[in-house]
């Protein structure tokens, strides 16, 4: 028959519990009140110690002011001597030295310029420095009042003081500042007059928080700045750190005449000291009353309760299998409870063997059920090898995720040791074994690393080892995770490849912009420089006096440095990507053949060099010049890496960068490229040199043995071409550079011969000149007037429209590409419009993007580079005019 169920039973207490319980109610009330009375008689203690502390404080307050009050009427009466009125300072200072005891101050006189007339610490007539605190005589002039200082060293005493000034009158104006120095020492006697406890301190800051003078530790303490929380004036009495770092009851107050704070700090201890008396007071009573509730409780029930202790004890005991005594306590009601207990006890045991058996059985089914679930659930995950180890490191159990990352099946390694997964360097080391043991010991091991797999390819592995104790704590074994993080690894490696690369190459862009500017107004100087000395050349051609030699010298020298300017800002220009470049189809092959000789003939004898061509090689469109000045560059800072003789090679060749390479380079395309390498077997370049060997002037040669600007010149050309430049190097090995060209799929040009330039002939045309440089202008024009040319001139594309809007005859247009306004490339398209057949002429030392794009010259456009020179000028004049169409 079922039983019905009671229900939750109520919590039962123990006999002696209860009436300790009992006791506690009628006592406690008790304590409690009169531990509230005790408390408010403490508080009501501190509240009178406190309220005498600030009583105290605005005492030792008033004390300072009026001996400060006595001290500034002392002054005063002194700024009336009459010596004063009459500038007589030595009189002065007689008065005030027999008025003032020198030993306890000082007394000296101030002018508006800070400048000290008298000072008693010194005899008269000796030399005086300014003022040590010229901001409060400057406050005695503004004010016209006495004034208090704060502490400060004194300059001809070299001591600490705090002043007392005054004004003096003569004539009635400020004529003078009366300053009485004094020891902080003399404010000592006021701390002590108060008859206070030893224990409590007294002491006077000024405004700055800077002690000048404390009770009982005065010397150590004096001139020392109070903490920010020392410095704070409060309203009553607060709990503080004093300068010892000790805890203290302090209450402050703040002087209206100096604004010097004045403090009192009791220790903490004796604030607190009638709180904790009364404290021990009630703790000594309310522990003697719960004693005494106690005792009384646990006799009454040691006489009540102990034959149902016998029954307790016998049913507690049930539980855990204990026998039942036979007899109890001498009670009978006692006695019938344990002999129920014993038939409980036959009718217990039974029940709980057959229940035993029953979860005996249900473990068993739930084991086996929780083994097969855990089974599926690793075998099922594939992204991870999860396997399990003995303490010795073998292999007892394996997932499918281990047979596809690590390539063995279970039949395979079960039962081998997990340390043919490691390279042989970390098994040469026991990583191995050092992962195990610190599993053991500290319950993980987690690391990345390379691991191998079954056909001896390695992986990139994230590896975590747990260690697996038994209920007991003894070690049965590991379980390993593995997972394949390759290519997580290399895309991260990829990632950091390409942001170096675009720092790289937003360096250069920014530097590229700068040169180019500085270039455009370089190259403006420089037509000036060179178009002059040219004309001064010529005029000196004419002389026949014993000087012409050595003037002409001297102008050919000028000459040569201004076309190394020439050349320099060219070469910046190159770097910056905006020359003016004359693209044709060229055979690299035939270029390398051609420039062999030449580079002999320029490195010299200890330079061995060699070209090497390739068959098939494919036709390139850059500017041939160009790239002769590149190739020379490079051979140049082959040399230079080979001070005592070595070999360079020059060589050509097909290639193709595929997406690998342009995924680590990412200012590349993929696609055909024709390569030239120059290697030499020099010196070489460390990594930091090559990171910087493309940026302008940057250079490891000597002091005047480069520019620093070749390398930089490559960079530029081979970019704008469209192409790419990298530098393999390596201290000691060499180095080797080498140039990608895009293909181009049309056959190259022959290298064509250079012809010596036409001869200059002289017109009588009318040419438009259009520059916003007056000096370039001025220069321009008279060269043009002297090769007999009619000149018009303009600043500008509105001034220069207006020329030919008039209908004044215009053979040919000569305008700058860069002008305010409307740039020369507008200005050209405008000209054209109005006059079909008129003949146009750019110049340019820095053409941004108005006649170049992509690198080469807009079709049809004739241009004429800065720095000029009038056989240069003259020529290209002449050729655009006897052009067709």
């Amino acid at each position: 028959m079922a039983v019905a169920d009671p229900g939750p039973r109520p919590t039962s207490y123990s006999l002696r519990a209860i009436l300790i319980a009992y006791s506690f109610a009628v006592v406690l009330p008790i304590v409690i009140l009169t531990g509230y009375l005790l408390n408010e008689l403490a508080a009501s203690d501190r509240a009178a110690l406190e309220q005498r502390m600030v009583q105290m404080a605005d005492a030792l307050r008033e004390d300072v002011d009026r001996d400060l009050e006595r001290r500034i009427t002392m002054l005063t009466v002194l700024a009336t001597s009459p010596a004063l009125a009459q500038g007589d300072y030595a009189t002065f200072y007689r008065h005030a030295g027999s008025a003032i005891d020198p030993k306890i101050a000082i007394v000296s006189l101030v002018d508006a310029s800070m400048q000290q007339l008298v000072n008693t610490f010194v005899p008269y007539g000796t030399p005086l420095p300014l003022t040590g605190d010229p901001e409060s005589v400057r406050h005695i002039f503004a004010t016209k009042r006495p004034w208090v200082t704060d502490y400060f060293i004194g300059r001809v005493s070299r001591r600490p003081v705090f002043n007392i000034n005054t004004p003096v009158f003569v004539d009635g104006q400020v004529r003078y500042a009366l300053l009485l120095g004094l020891d902080p020492g003399v404010l000592l006697p006021i701390l002590e007059e108060e008859k206070l406890p030893r224990e409590w301190v007294t002491a006077i800051a000024d405004r700055n928080g800077v002690v000048l003078a404390r009770r009982w530790t005065h010397d150590q303490s004096v001139g020392t700045r109070l903490p920010v929380e020392l410095r704070q004036h409060r309203s009553r009495p607060a709990v503080v750190s004093n300068l010892e770092g000790e805890r203290v009851l302090r209450a402050s107050t703040v002087s209206p005449l100096s604004g010097w704070q004045v403090s009192l700090n009791v220790p903490l201890a004796m604030a607190r000291a009638p709180l904790q008396r009364n404290l021990w007071w009630w703790g000594g009573m309310a522990a003697a009353a719960f004693l005494l509730a106690t005792s009384l409780a646990a006799v009454f029930a040691r006489t009540i309760a102990r034959p149902l202790q016998v029954a307790a004890a016998a049913a507690a005991g049930l539980g855990r299998g204990v026998a039942v005594p036979a007899t109890g306590a001498r009670v009978a009601e006692v006695d019938t409870v344990l002999a129920a207990l014993r038939t409980a006890e036959r009718d217990l045991k039974q029940a709980r063997d057959q229940r035993d058996e029953a979860q005996r059985q249900a473990a068993a089914r739930e084991l086996g059920e929780s083994e097969r679930r855990f089974q599926l659930l690793v075998q099922g995950v594939v992204d991870y090898a999860v396997y399990l180890l003995s303490p010795e490191g073998n292999v007892t159990n394996w997932n499918t995720g281990a047979t596809r990352i690590k390539g063995y099946s279970a039949d395979e390694i079960i039962g081998q040791h997990f340390s043919r997964f490691y390279t042989e360097e970390e098994r040469a080391r026991d990583m191995p074994g050092r992962a195990l043991r610190t599993a053991a010991s500290e319950g993980k091991y987690e690391a990345e690393g390379w691991r191998v797999r079954k056909d001896g390819s390695r992986f990139w592995a994230s590896v975590i080892i747990y260690a697996i104790h038994d209920e007991s704590g003894k070690l049965t074994g590991f379980a390993k995770v593995t997972r394949d993080l390759t290519e997580k690894r290399e895309a991260q490696q990829q990632l950091e490849i390409a942001r170096e690369h675009l720092f790289q190459s937003q360096k250069m862009e920014a530097i590229g912009q700068l040169t180019g500017g500085v270039a455009h107004d370089f190259n403006n100087l420089l037509t000036i420089i060179l178009g002059n000395l040219d004309a001064a050349k010529r005029v000196l051609d004419g002389w026949t006096e014993g000087a012409q030699a050595r003037l002409v010298r001297a102008v050919d020298h000028a000459t040569h440095g201004a076309q190394r300017a020439a050349t320099l800002t060219r070469q910046l220009l190159a770097f910056s990507r905006r020359q003016a470049l004359e693209p044709t189809f060229v055979d690299v092959n035939r270029l390398l053949v051609q420039l062999l000789d030449f580079l002999r003939r320029s490195l010299g004898e200890t330079i061995e060099v060699e070209t090497v061509g390739a068959g098939g090689i494919w036709s390139v469109e850059v500017d041939q010049a160009q790239l002769e000045a590149a190739i020379l560059n490079l051979a140049l800072n082959a040399r230079d890496a080979m001070s005592g003789g070595g070999k360079l090679t020059i060589e050509g060749s097909n290639t193709f960068l595929d997406e690998d390479y342009c995924r680590r380079h990412p200012d590349v395309k993929v696609g055909q490229y024709v390569l030239i390498a120059a290697t030499d077997n020099g010196t070489g370049m460390t990594r930091e040199v090559v990171e910087r060997a493309f940026e302008p002037f940057f250079s490891t040669k000597e002091p005047g043995r480069g520019t620093g600007l070749g390398l930089s010149q490559v960079y530029g050309f081979v970019k704008q071409s469209g192409g790419h430049v990298k530098i393999y190097s390596e201290p000691g090995q060499g180095t080797t550079v080498k140039i990608y060209l895009p293909r181009v799929h049309r056959p190259a040009t022959a290298v064509a011969e250079q012809e010596p330039p036409p001869p200059v002939a002289r017109g009588n045309e009318v040419v438009l000149v259009v520059e916003d440089d007056a000096d370039v202008r001025r220069f321009i024009c008279e060269t043009l007037r002297d090769l007999r040319y009619e000149v018009r001139e303009s600043g500008d594309a509105a001034s220069a429209l207006s020329v030919i809007d008039s209908g004044e005859k215009i053979d040919l247009l000569l305008t700058d590409v860069i002008l305010p306004g409307p740039n020369g490339r507008a200005l050209a398209d405008q000209a054209l419009a109005r006059r079909p057949g008129l003949k146009v002429l750019f110049m340019t030392g820095y053409s941004r993007n108005a006649i170049v794009h992509h690198g080469r010259l807009d079709p049809g456009v004739d241009v004429i580079h800065k720095p000029l020179t009038q056989a240069a000028l003259a020529a290209k004049v002449r050729d655009v005019l006897d052009s067709r169409g």
